[in-house]
């Protein structure tokens, strides 16, 4: 990198810890930290994990992020203290993968509010059921989460046995951002060890 502090460049935050933001860029982390002429604009609008920033590189400490670049949409849900207050969630998001078993955990008033959420946030839902190898009958599932809006695609799978995965092979493509959204627990993790991302 040969960009001195006066030079803008574009990256995106990758990460979040409380004041810190890491920005990725050309394929390496860089750490950062808001401006302080950023608080000056008294805006909202602060980085999430998602977003494309402008900043100041600096090679010996923090970057300085000066600014949110426009967003192509944005994740968002009422904060869990309910405050009244948007909590916001991650930005510019391709394809949102809502991933549910086909077992106690299913819930399709659940997926309902999760796909209600994901089109707000102009990202296309993406319903993963899995654990389709402990369900007699995953069809009824999918034609019930169908029915909640043209705009959602849905997919039975089995990570145990690799069936239906090679579906989802169809959305992950260069360039393209894809975020788990899910109730809480290590099993999205587990469902897609199976992909090299």
């Amino acid at each position: 990198m040969n960009n001195t502090n006066e030079e803008l460049i574009k990256g995106r935050i990758s990460a979040i810890h409380k004041n810190n933001y890491t920005i990725r860029f050309e394929g390496k982390d860089i750490p950062a930290r808001l401006k302080g002429s950023f608080y000056d604009l008294m805006t909202d609008r602060f980085p999430v994990v998602g977003d494309y920033v402008s900043f100041e590189y600096n090679p010996i400490g923090d970057s300085l992020i000066v600014s949110v670049l426009d967003r192509s949409g944005l994740l968002q849900r009422p904060d869990q203290a309910k405050t009244g207050v948007m909590q916001y969630m991650v930005a510019n998001v391709d394809y949102t993968f809502i991933v549910t078993s086909l077992n106690e955990d299913y819930s399709y008033n659940r997926i309902a509010r999760y796909v209600s959420v994901v089109l707000q946030g102009h990202s296309i839902p993406v319903v993963v059921l899995t654990k389709s190898d402990l369900c007699s009958n995953y069809g009824r599932y999918i034609r019930e989460v169908e029915s909640i809006s043209d705009k959602v695609k849905v997919h039975a799978i089995s990570a145990l046995y690799g069936i239906g995965t090679d579906e989802l092979e169809q959305y992950m493509r260069p360039g393209v951002t894809i975020c788990l959204m899910g109730s809480s627990g290590g099993w999205k993790v587990n469902t897609f060890k199976c992909f090299c991302w």
